[in-house]
């Protein structure tokens, strides 16, 4: 199968990947709607939120698979990289954030004080509200090229001894805090950036075909989380 063809089918399922996912964020404000005031109504709200909030891993991975697994052998690799991510992620991001503050003074924009505001909501103040994940997507994106040196560079087995690791470090996270511990220890493992390598590992390390078919990933995900 030629590189082309190969390439327009799988660009096709990983879309569908893309629109399940922005369905579920949308899922996940809805479920917080839902009451609980019966225990039927608690079990359906714990299934649909065990569902739908995949969406993150999900954006995680799509991201990760296409930014490392990218080519940076050149200079000019690197500049257009980043050119594409300050024009389509950095800079929107900015605007909206300023258009929320401004709206936040109703418009009252013409002095020092909302212009201090408005950087600290960018800087940090933002995080703890719907821009989290913009938050923390970029800063591995930021970073992809460089950590594509070297998982692109890793052979199989190196790349399943990472997963494996990552595995490991996210059940620690999930069941120490039973015994009264908690898991300190991140970098990669932490947080979403594990998804984020996740992403490019999985199609490096699995051989069967059908394992590497997105609809299936996305259907077993989904009813496995």
């Amino acid at each position: 199968m030629s590189e082309k063809v190969t390439k327009s089918k799988r660009n096709g399922q990983y879309e569908l990947i893309r629109v399940a996912a922005m369905f579920f964020v949308i899922g996940v404000h809805l479920v917080e709607t839902l009451p609980v005031d019966t225990p039927r109504r608690t079990l359906y709200n714990s299934v649909f939120s065990l569902i739908f909030y995949t969406c993150n891993g999900l954006f995680f991975m799509l991201s990760g698979k296409f930014a490392l697994g990218g080519a940076y052998k050149s200079k000019e690799d690197r500049k257009r990289y980043f050119q594409k991510r300050i024009l389509n992620l950095i800079l929107p991001m900015i605007f909206f954030m300023w258009l929320r503050s401004a709206y936040s003074v109703r418009g009252d924009i013409f002095h020092l004080e909302f212009w201090n505001l408005c950087l600290r909501n960018i800087l940090c103040d933002y995080m703890g509200k719907d821009y989290w994940f913009l938050y923390l997507l970029l800063g591995n994106l930021l970073i992809a090229p460089f950590l594509s040196k070297a998982f692109t560079k890793a052979g199989k087995g190196e790349l399943q001894f990472f997963v494996g690791v990552g595995i490991l470090y996210s059940a620690l996270c999930v069941y120490l805090p039973y015994v009264g511990f908690s898991m300190e220890w991140k970098y990669l493992f932490a947080e979403w950036t594990f998804y984020f390598c996740l992403g490019y590992c999985l199609e490096q390390i699995v051989e069967s075909t059908m394992w590497l078919q997105p609809t299936f990933l996305l259907h077993v995900g989904c009813g496995s989380f």
